[in-house]
């Protein structure tokens, strides 16, 4: 099911809660268990970084932490009218934009570029 969103940031933040709740199901669930339509493709990554040593309980928290990082990094590049505050830590990086999404959203969006509601052009990295 497409999102409905009005910016890159939005559609972000849309898509992280989307991967967290199939790593929450993931978590939740034993082995046997029939996953979620949501978790299936995350199972065949847990098991893609699963070493052995450390189980699939932390490589699942590993990536549950990499969301929750990269919600920071969006609250921080994430402003009205496309524009980061000039005070911002992203001001200095060129984010300070009026016309479209600063780089450093576009580049978190990249992985989503295959959804259909992914604007293309418009969200991709210069």
């Amino acid at each position: 099911m497409p999102l409905i969103t009005r910016d890159l940031g939005s559609f972000l933040l849309a898509c992280y809660d989307e991967q967290e709740a199939a790593l929450r199901a993931l978590l939740a669930s034993k082995v046997g268990d029939e996953l979620p339509e949501v978790a299936r493709g995350m199972h065949l990554l847990i098991e893609a970084r699963d070493d052995g040593l450390f189980g699939q309980n932390t490589a699942v928290q590993e990536l549950l932490a990499d969301l929750a990082a990269k919600r920071e990094i969006v609250k921080l590049h994430h402003c009205d009218h496309y524009e980061c505050p000039e005070e911002a830590p992203s001001a200095d990086l060129g984010c300070h934009r009026e016309d479209a999404p600063c780089q450093t959203l576009r580049w978190l969006g990249l992985p989503f570029s295959q959804r259909p509601d992914y604007r293309g052009v418009e969200w991709r990295p210069e």
